[in-house]
């Protein structure tokens, strides 16, 4: 990972699809819970989404202060990205076929597909 990536961008996965490189990094905070940034060349990296929008992505009830989602894994397959995390109590997942675009996450239900 080159200097140009800064902050605290904890629990990486990174994901190449032909020439772009995607990273999906946990924020440890219930609200964004996950970021993805996206490189052509590995040195220069843009923050493209938060793609965890809604309450139902990120069921924190009984979660204590502390937790928050963490461990983001980031694959594609057949023209689908699919973002699977955890909030400690349950695994989600999410997937979609634009990763900068917002509103176009669906939930799914990983444990239906053996490709995981």
């Amino acid at each position: 990972m080159s200097c140009c990536y800064i902050g605290f961008n904890p629990d990486p996965s990174i994901l190449r699809v032909g020439s772009d490189y995607y990273i999906a990094t946990s924020t440890f905070k219930w609200f964004p819970g996950v970021q993805i940034h996206h490189s052509t060349d590995l040195i220069h990296w843009e923050l493209i989404c938060h793609p965890l929008e809604k309450p139902s992505q990120l069921n924190m009830i009984g979660n204590q202060s502390s937790c928050g989602i963490w461990a983001p894994c980031l694959s594609y397959s057949n023209g689908i990205y699919y973002l699977i995390y955890t909030d400690v109590k349950a695994f989600i997942g999410i997937c979609c076929q634009d990763l900068s675009g917002l509103g176009t996450y669906v939930d799914f239900d990983f444990y239906k597909y053996k490709e995981f």
